[in-house]
């Protein structure tokens, strides 16, 4: 029987190392960290969701493992606050996110409550002064 969370780790890895992005997946355990201390019923379909959502498509050979993962990230964020996702080119500029990752984009969720912090969903191995700029205003 194929392990499919090892495949999905082995694709994950891959488009990584071919893509130029940090990995994103400690920045979620993180994520997941909090969730789990703020929101049990959140955790257990997060935990779900992985299981029956993510690893499969990370896993499938006609889909791009950083989207699942990108996907996940945005609901995982939203779930603990609600808001909308970013895309942060190199001269800092904003835009809705949308579609496949885009070389040297970040991806920052930005929380509705003002009082909340920004969440880095998705960051280039090379940040530009701009991205860091906003990492530093934005997250902290």
């Amino acid at each position: 029987m194929v392990d499919l969370a090892a495949v999905a780790r082995s694709r994950t890895d891959s488009s990584l190392a071919g893509a130029g992005f940090e990995d994103p997946r400690p920045a979620l355990r993180d994520l997941l960290r909090q969730l789990r201390a703020q929101d049990s019923e959140g955790f257990s379909e997060a935990t779900e969701r992985f299981a029956q959502v993510l690893v499969p498509a990370a896993a499938s050979e006609t889909s791009d493992p950083l989207v699942a993962w990108i996907e996940y990230a945005r609901w995982l964020s939203d779930r603990l606050a609600h808001g909308r996702a970013v895309r942060i080119d190199i001269t800092g500029r904003a835009s809705p996110a949308s579609g496949d990752p885009e070389p040297g984009m970040l991806l920052v969720h930005i929380p509705d409550e003002q009082a909340r912090r920004a969440m880095v969903l998705l960051a280039p191995r090379q940040l530009s002064e701009a991205q860091q700029e906003t990492i530093r205003l934005l997250v902290g």
